[in-house]
């Protein structure tokens, strides 16, 4: 899933730590206010510089096995966001298949497990 908004001003030099901790917070709500019962076991985040570009990255556990990876990167004036779920406890492939597919095409970076 691919969603664009306005980033609000946000600048990409403005990614921090600090800026990755509040995203993860609002995903980890969001998530266990939609999962009707379970809920978020691990998070895992960073940020992957590459080709001029921050992006920020968490993997995303779920007390149900369900594992997601959400992506984040300021692109002009947008922030674009690209989510990948699997209702499956085997890791997310990430270096190939249709995640890597979907971060290339909107974020232009290439990712590996």
């Amino acid at each position: 899933m691919v969603a664009r908004s306005s980033s609000l001003g946000i600048k990409p030099d403005q990614l921090t730590p600090e800026l990755l901790k509040k995203f993860e917070l609002a995903a980890v709500d969001q998530i266990n206010a939609n999962s009707h019962g379970a809920s978020v076991a691990a998070v895992h985040s960073s940020y992957v510089d590459q080709n001029g570009r921050r992006i920020a990255m968490m993997k995303i556990t779920g007390t149900d096995g369900r594992n997601d990876a959400l992506f984040f990167a300021i692109v002009g004036s947008d922030m674009i966001r690209v989510a990948c779920m699997e209702k499956n406890p085997a890791p997310l492939p990430l270096s190939s298949g249709p995640c890597h597919d979907s971060v290339f095409n909107e974020l232009g970076v290439q990712l590996s497990n």
